[in-house]
């Protein structure tokens, strides 16, 4: 999901990270909302040691390892800005190519945690991931910010899969929009993406001027804007109710929700 370079500059980190996972959804008799419950899986590997297969050869030396390339310069100088407290300028070009490394992590990182059996599963579907790899920017139907954190420290991800109807009540036979939201936090620099199966409008997930959005419009940002912790990304990845109100449905605690439509997998909440 990294490339190899970062591991001289992020961490170092233990050679294990856990992975925690948790939501919640409608009954599927729509009577009420209830717990999925929570899971933990361990992996005997760090943030920068994580693969997915479901890369083919062509396009992890192709269009991938040339994106790298562009990407790279510009997380070194960001990562600079923050280890040094000194102010750095982004051209609209250099916006655009970390949007696009932003989405490319984000989506690749899903396909790593899912396993190379379940690739089926992922959230955004093919021939979005085709069209990625084949344009030279990110998808329209991606947000992207830039943010600080005040841990520069921190090397850590969220993410969170979303789904939600496009009407209240749900309509009977309508399929669910979906959204896959992620952060990932890397020496004081946050890149917070959200992709959504179709366009539509989203309010900035970070209030002004904590988030720099570098997609789409793209235009020349400075960074870093004021800091936030490490709470407020976690609540940008996995809180919907100022933009997606639930439901007039009561939460049932003793029932099980499989899950389906109305599903959110909420991100594992840091330790305080």
């Amino acid at each position: 999901m990294l490339a190899q370079w970062m591991r001289s500059s992020v961490g170092p980190l233990p050679m294990e990270r856990s992975a925690y996972g948790s939501g919640f959804g409608l009954l599927d008799d729509d009577r009420a909302y209830a717990s999925i419950g929570e899971s933990v899986r361990v992996s005997r590997n760090s943030l920068l040691h994580q693969v997915t297969r479901a890369v083919c050869a062509v396009c992890n030396n192709g269009w991938m390892s040339r994106l790298e390339a562009a990407a790279k310069p510009i997380l070194m100088n960001l990562f600079d800005a923050r280890r040094t407290n000194t102010s750095t300028m982004l051209s609209t070009d250099e916006a655009t190519v970390l949007a696009r490394w932003a989405v490319k992590t984000s989506w690749t990182s899903e396909l790593s945690g899912l396993g190379d059996q379940n690739q089926e599963h992922a959230w955004m579907p093919a021939d979005m991931r085709r069209r990625l790899c084949l344009e030279e920017v990110p998808p329209v139907t991606s947000w992207v910010w830039l943010a600080a954190c005040e841990d520069l420290d921190l090397c850590q991800q969220f993410q969170a899969h979303v789904t939600y109807d496009r009407t209240t009540p749900p309509t009977l036979g309508e399929t669910p929009r979906r959204i896959l939201a992620s952060c990932l936090i890397l020496n004081g620099i946050a890149l917070l993406v959200h992709s959504f199966d179709s366009r539509v409008p989203f309010p900035p997930p970070l209030t002004a001027p904590h988030g720099l959005r570098l997609w789409p419009s793209p235009s020349p940002v400075e960074f870093p804007p004021p800091s936030v912790s490490q709470m407020d990304l976690f609540l940008a990845v996995g809180r919907y109710t100022h933009w997606l109100p639930l439901h007039d449905r009561p939460f049932d605690p003793s029932a099980t929700c499989t899950i389906g439509p109305g599903f959110q997998e909420q991100p594992h909440p840091p330790e305080r």
